[in-house]
């Protein structure tokens, strides 16, 4: 997470909690404190905590509570975001099921008992 990144995020938080940091004269100081708590997670996974957190709370977040949501939602975290690798994974044994079974098919067709399962 980069402080233009948080910036933007700040934004988001300040338009959709009008209230968050009305007065505060320091913005800076602050975007950069959320950008040194939150550094270890990409801009993906703390925008994803932040709108979960604007679609089920009223009040402006903490630090803490953007940083708790943060942990479920990185990659391998328990909402399950996928890493980059296990996408591959998945789209390796798709490939392999759907390769497999155009085959079985195709012996299938051979034989003469083809009936379509698609």
């Amino acid at each position: 997470m980069t402080y233009d990144e948080m910036e933007v995020l700040m934004a988001v938080i300040k338009t959709a909690y009008p209230e968050f940091y009305k007065d505060y004269a320091d913005i800076d100081a602050a975007t950069a404190l959320w950008t040194k708590i939150l550094e270890e997670y990409s801009a993906e996974t703390v925008t994803a905590a932040v709108m979960e957190h604007i679609k089920h709370c009223r009040f402006a977040p903490k630090i803490s509570e953007i940083n708790e949501l943060s942990i479920k939602f990185r990659p391998g975290g328990r909402h399950g975001l996928p890493t980059r690798e296990s996408i591959e994974r998945i789209k390796r044994l798709h490939d392999e099921l759907v390769q497999e079974r155009l085959e079985t098919e195709q012996v299938k067709m051979l034989e003469g008992r083809y009936e379509s399962s698609f």
